[in-house]
């Protein structure tokens, strides 16, 4: 099953059986009289059965026949990332001055809210729920642990680390924000007060990072089109590397255990996919 939106503000999600598009399971067109239509991320809830919409202020969650079961609000104004928890129903809502999370399955809950004076981008939980991460306008990653709501923060990115992407079965973050992958650590201790590993191959601004479904290969992908392979977040080198016609926009492994495949899509509307098989 997956859902697209378009630029009208309508919602639709599909059932696919073996490759093939059998039937459209739901479509929502999104009120205009109640804010912006515009739809500026979709995610679906772990378990699959409520997909969260962010338009405007608000984020709405619809069961998969498309049904409205509740809508947040972002005090901050246009909401700029959403992130699941990876084992629950708590939703992280995050713009400008903060995160907010609300509960799903009782929506009539205060949220948390974990504040910061500033523009949040991206957000991300680490896979085991520890740590949820935020890029920020200001060229800066900030942290919270989310049992005692401490906070930290890394600098020193050249661009807007919009990258946020775990690897070792979330010991390591992955950040983009300059030309070299940033990986960070996050075991027990943390990151704060400790240096970043990097990797240094593409000579532009990285602009997606994708993770094989086992957590340990890598895709990067920079602004002049370059993708590289990397078979582990320990390699200092890629194993290969590849070119599409113009910026990376966005790269997916496929979620399959055993696949080797993962699709990357340009600027240009180019959608391309490849075969690591022998590689990672």
């Amino acid at each position: 099953m997956f859902v697209t939106s378009s630029l009208k503000g309508e919602i639709k999600t599909w059932q696919v059986e073996d490759d093939q598009i059998v039937s459209k399971l739901s479509e929502i067109a999104l009120n205009p009289d109640s804010g912006s239509s515009w739809i500026e991320t979709l995610s679906w809830r772990p378990d699959g059965k409520q997909l969260a919409i962010a338009t405007g202020s608000s984020v709405i969650l619809c069961s998969v026949k498309g049904d409205i079961e509740a809508e947040f609000s972002f005090p901050g104004g246009t909401v700029a990332a959403i992130a699941w928890h990876p084992r629950g129903s708590l939703l992280g809502i995050a713009g400008y001055g903060g995160v907010y999370i609300y509960n799903a399955l009782d929506p009539g809950d205060e949220p948390i809210v974990l504040k910061w004076k500033g523009s949040i981008l991206s957000l991300s939980w680490s896979p085991d729920g520890a740590f949820i991460v935020a890029g920020c306008q200001d060229n800066t990653v900030h942290l919270w642990r989310f049992r005692s709501r401490q906070d930290a923060q890394m600098s020193g990115f050249a661009y807007k680390p919009l990258q946020l992407t775990w690897v070792d079965r979330g010991k390591r973050l992955l950040t983009g924000g300059t030309s070299e992958l940033v990986i960070w650590p996050f075991d027990k201790k943390g990151p704060e007060g400790r240096a970043p590993e990097t990797r240094a191959f593409h000579e532009h601004a990285i602009c997606a990072i994708a993770v094989t479904s086992n957590g340990k290969s890598i895709a990067s992908g920079c602004r002049n089109g370059r993708i590289a392979i990397w078979k582990s977040s320990r390699d200092t080198e890629p194993k290969t590397w590849t070119t599409l016609d113009s910026r990376v926009e966005q790269l997916h492994w496929s979620p399959a255990k055993q696949s080797k495949l993962f699709a990357a899509t340009s600027r240009q509307g180019l959608l391309q996919l490849f075969d690591a098989s022998g590689i990672v």
